[in-house]
């Protein structure tokens, strides 16, 4: 999908993950709450995948349930989810981002690491953030990682199970 190809305008979007306060400034006003709501929750806060989804939000209009345009979206983004994950050089990456989507849950970095044998899995969950797969949390005073993107992790996990 092009811009041009969209009729909305919508806000450019840097190529960078951002924070939840940051999405909250994207959002097109063209969009209900609830709208926003499901970009954050299927989207997370990856620019590509959020773009793409309030953009076909828009495209589909309010009489289109949230479902489908999630199924519409998570298939039209099967490539990209596969080129992120063709990022991935090591084994040790792949592993922990395995450990983190199947979790399905916030996981602590440190259970995490026991899980995959390691002291520490710093590097790896940088680069996983980095890519945009996983999120880095603080919750109760607790580092947590979980997946950023609902439509990631489900793709991940179809696929898994493949």
């Amino acid at each position: 999908m092009r811009a041009g190809d969209l009729p909305h305008k919508l806000k450019s979007i840097p190529l960078a993950v951002f924070l939840e306060k940051e999405a909250q400034q994207l959002f097109s006003p063209d969009l209900s709450i609830e709208q926003h709501a499901a970009v954050l929750t299927y989207a997370g806060t990856h620019p590509h995948i959020f773009k793409l989804f309030q953009a076909e939000l828009l495209r589909a209009g309010p009489s289109v349930r949230t479902e489908q345009v999630v199924k519409d979206v998570k298939k039209s983004l099967s490539s990209f989810f596969q080129d992120c994950v063709n990022q991935l050089r090591e084994p040790l990456e792949h592993q922990v981002l395995a450990s983190v989507i199947i979790a399905d849950k916030p996981v602590n970095p440190r259970e995490v690491a026991r899980a995959v044998g390691l002291p520490t899995i710093k590097s790896v969950a940088d680069t996983l953030c980095a890519l945009g797969l996983v999120g880095r949390w603080i919750r109760d005073e607790e580092a947590t990682l979980s997946g950023n993107s609902r439509l990631f992790s489900e793709w991940y996990r179809e696929r898994e199970a493949s």
